[in-house]
C-alpha cells in the first residue's frame, strides 16, 4: 500500500503474502495490528512523518526493513527474518523492539537522533550493530551474534565495540563487554567472525 500525501496505513487482522508486504506513507502512520507474514519476501514499512507499528509478530524469509524521517518504529511483539533485520531513522525518532529479534544475517539499528531499545533477547548469524548520532541504545535480554558472545569473547573470536560519547549505552551483562577505542560515538557493534 502506498499513500503519496498525508493519511494513514492500518491493516487490522493478520496480513500474510508469499512474495512481499510493503507500506509506504510520506506523513502518517502504518499499524499492522495482527500478525505480519511474507513467507519468501520482505515485510517493509516506509514513513517521511509519523509511525510505523507492528503489534503482532512479525516474519520474513527474507528481510524485515523499517525507513523512517521523524517518528517513531515500533515492534510491538517478536521479529524473524531469514535475513537482516534492520531499522533506520534519516532525521529524529526512537527505534524500539518489545518481543525477541532473530535474524539469519544481521540485526542493524540507526538513528541520527533518537534512543534504540531492544526489550528482550536478539541474535543474529552475523552481527548485531546499533548507532545513535544522540541517545540511547539498550539492551535488556541476552545478545548473541554468531555463536554464544560471552565464549566468543572469551576465546577472542568476536568483539563489542562500546563508546559512549552522547549518552548512556547499556548492555544486559556488562561482564562480557571488551571495550575498544576504535568505535563509532555512540555505536555498539557486536561482530562475528
Amino acid at each position: 500500500s502506498t499513500v503519496k500525501g498525508k493519511g494513514d496505513v492500518v491493516y487490522n487482522g493478520t496480513t500474510k503474502a508469499g512474495g512481499t508486504v510493503k507500506a509506504t506513507v510520506s506523513d502518517g502512520t502504518i499499524y499492522y495490528d495482527g500478525t505480519v507474514e511474507a513467507l519468501r519476501g520482505n515485510v517493509t514499512a516506509e514513513a517521511g512523518n509519523g509511525w510505523i507499528w507492528y503489534e503482532g509478530n512479525v516474519k520474513a524469509g527474507r528481510d524485515v526493513t523499517a525507513t523512517m524521517g521523524n517518528g517513531n518504529i515500533v515492534y510491538a511483539d517478536s521479529v524473524n527474518a531469514g535475513r537482516d533485520v534492520i531499522a533506520k531513522i534519516t532525521q529524529d525518532g526512537n527505534i524500539i523492539y518489545l518481543g525477541i529479534v532473530n535474524a539469519g544475517r544481521d540485526v542493524i539499528a540507526d538513528a541520527v537522533r533518537g534512543n534504540i531499545l531492544y526489550g528482550r533477547d536478539v541474535s543474529a548469524g552475523r552481527n548485531v550493530k546499533a548507532h545513535t548520532g544522540s541517545g540511547i541504545i539498550a539492551y535488556f535480554g541476552t545478545v548473541t551474534a554468531g555463536k554464544d558472545l560471552p565464549e566468543q569473547i572469551r576465546n577472542g573470536h568476536g568483539k563489542i565495540a562500546y563508546y559512549d560519547r552522547y549518552g548512556l549505552v547499556d548492555y544486559n551483562n556488562s561482564a562480557d563487554v571488551a571495550l575498544v577505542r576504535d568505535a563509532d560515538s555512540g555505536e555498539i557493534k557486536i561482530i562475528s567472525d
